[in-house]
């Protein structure tokens, strides 16, 4: 019996994915039914033949719009052997869903403040940072999410991967530090350097969550483990800007790392 076995990474927001197959090319303008629908990442295909050629799309759904993602094809065999190595696809390596055009996306990265419901997004495969809330305020709660991927050492000796200005030396950053290898910690400002580093292998993709409470205790978290919880007095500028993957006012001190999606959630304390 053959199958095949799709795997793929998605850089932004999604609802749905939707799986299309065809036995020849498929035109992204005239695109068959789909044969399956999933909240996935993955989906194995049953419904197919030994021994014959199969072209497939997977499509990302949101909000009633789709991005479409690169053509696949792949040869089914009779041999179960060959079928495992020829049918495992993984989209990973190509340029599924890395940009996404329209008025709730930034499609290439540059400086945007894009609001979606209660929650900023921004769909990208490079470093950048967005315009924070004239809201935010020393009492403001919030909650940071970053999928990110660490490629090298930072070009400089420490690296800030999310941060907010503020007034004075009163800032939240989380810094990645280029010590025998990189690690991480969470810097408040004036308190200098908070808990102790944490060893992060580099191309090891990592989920990193900053949760700061109206009271103004502050949790990190990496892949949902809880790794530092402080209180700080925390005071925003006017002009505060969120800042990702590097320091704006020497872009040559960049993070060597890419930055599958990034999400603030406003008002949220996701803990």
């Amino acid at each position: 019996m053959a199958s095949v076995n799709l795997n793929w990474q998605q850089s932004g927001i999604y609802e749905s994915f939707n799986i299309y197959r065809a036995l020849s090319s498929i035109d992204v303008g005239s695109l068959p039914a789909p044969i399956a629908s999933t909240t996935e990442k993955s989906y194995i295909d049953l419904a197919i033949e030994e021994d014959k050629t199969y072209y497939y799309r997977v499509a990302s759904v949101r909000r009633g719009e789709m991005m479409i993602s690169a053509e696949v094809s792949v040869s089914t065999s009779s041999d179960p052997n060959a079928a495992f190595l020829t049918n495992h696809l993984n989209f990973e390596t190509s340029s599924l869903f890395d940009k996404k055009t329209g008025s709730n996306w930034s499609a290439t990265g540059s400086i945007s403040y894009v609001p979606v419901a209660d929650k900023i997004a921004l769909s990208i495969a490079k470093p950048s940072f967005i315009s924070a809330p004239g809201v935010l305020s020393a009492s403001s709660s919030f909650t940071a999410v970053l999928d990110i991927t660490f490629l090298d050492e930072p070009t400089y000796p420490h690296q800030a991967i999310f941060g907010l200005s503020a007034i004075g030396d009163q800032n939240l950053s989380i810094n990645v530090f280029r010590l025998n290898g990189s690690g991480i910690a969470v810097y408040a400002g004036s308190a200098g350097v908070v808990g102790s580093g944490v060893n992060l292998p580099n191309n090891t993709r990592l989920l990193l969550k900053i949760v700061k409470k109206s009271n103004g205790t502050i949790k990190f978290f990496i892949n949902d483990a809880l790794i530092n919880t402080q209180n700080f007095t925390y005071n925003v500028a006017s002009s505060s800007r969120i800042q990702v993957g590097y320091n704006d006012a020497d872009p040559s001190r960049g993070l060597n790392a890419v930055i599958h999606e990034f999400r603030y959630y406003h008002g949220k304390e996701i803990d």
